[in-house]
């Protein structure tokens, strides 16, 4: 994620819509327990969990959230 989008997915995170905040969800329970979670980010790309289940243009980088 570049920084733009971090600061987006934070400012989703502050004051979701209902729609974001259950795809958030959804994808954090994926991250959560996912074996490449190290801490409170992904091992695979480095972000910051809580921040990137809300972004508009990222994807999981080994491909387990849905589409």
């Amino acid at each position: 994620m570049n920084f733009f989008e971090i600061v987006g997915s934070y400012a989703r995170l502050i004051n979701p819509s209902p729609e974001e905040k259950k795809v958030a969800d959804e994808r954090a329970e994926t991250c959560y327990t996912c074996e490449h979670k190290t801490a409170f980010m992904c091992g695979k790309c480095n972000c910051p969990i809580a921040a990137k289940v809300y972004s508009k243009n990222n994807t999981c980088p080994v491909k387990k959230w849905k589409q």
